[in-house]
């Protein structure tokens, strides 16, 4: 969502850096199972199987990734 806003993209490379320092060693991204304020989005059915947890959080991460790109793409435009 906020990859839409305009702006966003030349104030947005540290959070796709830090994102990518924290990737996990089997190369995916885990939202873990427990927030601190309650709210997950989950992709699969569940997310008591790690592994779904994991792949879903994986999908977000490099969706926001992706857009976070294409909007740099186009601002050069």
């Amino acid at each position: 969502m906020l990859s839409e806003y305009d702006g966003y993209s030349s104030k947005s490379s540290f959070v796709k850096e830090w994102l990518i320092e924290n990737i996990e060693e089997e190369g995916l991204w885990d939202f873990t199972s427990k927030t601190k304020d309650g709210i997950y989005f989950p992709l699969s059915d569940s997310w008591s199987e790690a592994v779904n947890r994991k792949y879903d959080s994986t999908y977000i991460v490099l969706k926001l990734i992706e857009n976070m790109e294409i909007k740099k793409d186009f601002s050069t435009l």
